[in-house]
This record gives structure tokens, sequence and C-alpha cells, in this order.
């Protein structure tokens, strides 16, 4: 029993130093990448993007609209074989047109990803270089945070280090709120 107590009071005793040589810091990631003039590139890239899938799929949407109009138009004097086989046709149009707004969805999500990664690695690779210089254990997204003193953000640095001048620091927003526990 003596040995347990004692191990657990070592135990305690280590954590508790381990943690008072943490040092913590944060950062907005998203204002980072908001700030970075690469940014704007990415983001008429998408917008290109988008609209050529957009058109493609509004393509689709008319070429199925004129088919569901010559249908309605000729259904009366189809025989009931044929009109199954139209209405058969006009589902499958209609499948078709569902999976390519789907698809559409996820290569443009995709082709985001494609776009974004250089920068958050590169990002990643500032605040990396910023906590090593500044001897930080930890440096959490601002987002994560219900409280963290302005102090330990280094937005501004992680910035620097990417070679973007700034005139002010982003908005952090993290305090506890006037009556909030």
């Amino acid at each position: 029993m003596k040995l347990r107590s004692l191990l657990f009071l070592i135990l305690v005793a280590f954590s508790t130093t381990a943690f008072a040589q943490s040092k913590f810091a944060y950062t907005n990631v998203e204002y980072v990448l908001a700030q970075m003039p690469e940014s704007q590139n990415v983001q008429q890239q998408l917008q290109t993007y988008e609209q050529t899938l957009s058109r493609n799929l509004q393509n689709q949407y008319q070429t199925f609209e004129q088919s569901l109009a010559q249908y309605q138009q000729s259904a009366s004097m189809m025989t009931d074989s044929a009109r199954t086989a139209r209405e058969t046709q006009l589902q499958q149009m209609q499948a078709d047109l569902q999976n390519a707004q789907v698809n559409a969805e996820q290569q443009l999500a995709q082709r985001q990803s494609e776009l974004l990664a250089p920068l958050y690695e590169r990002i990643q690779n500032a605040i990396n270089q910023v906590a090593e210089e500044e001897g930080y254990t930890h440096v959490f997204r601002a987002q994560a945070l219900l409280f963290a003193p302005e102090t330990e953000e280094i937005s501004l640095k992680v910035l620097a280090k990417l070679g973007i001048t700034v005139e002010e620091a982003p908005a952090t927003d993290l305090g506890v709120g006037e009556g909030d526990n």
C-alpha cells in the first residue's frame, strides 16, 4: 500500500512538473489563410471550376427538361410499351442528373482540397517554426478554444514567417462573455 501511494505521489509530481514546463499558444488558421495572397487566386480558381460544373449540370438539366416536354406532348399517341420505355428512359435521365449533381459537389470539394493543401502546408510549417523559436510546446486552433489570453495568439507571428505583413491582429473573441458560467 505504501508503495502504491509513493508511486502515485511520484506520478502526480512528474505530471505537475511536465505541465508546468508546457507553453501554450493559439492561432487563427483561417485568418492566416485569408491574408495569404495565394488564397485569392485559389478562390478564383474554385469559382471558375464551380461555374464550369454548374454549366454542365445546367446543360444536362435542359436536356432532361426537353426530353420530358417531348414525352408529355407525344405520350397520348404512344403505345403502352413505347410509353413505358420512354418513362424508364426519363427516370434514368433524372437519376443520372442527380448523380451528376452529387459528383459535381464531390469534385468541387476535391479540387478545393487539392488547391488549399499547399497553403495549409506552408501555414503549418510557419506555425512549427514560430513554436520552435518561441518555445511553445502546444499550438491550438483559435476556433477550438473557449478562453485564452490574447498574449498567446501567434497569428501575426505566423504571417510574418510567411512574409506577410498586416496592420491588425485577428479578432479572437475567445473570452467568456459577461454572465456566462
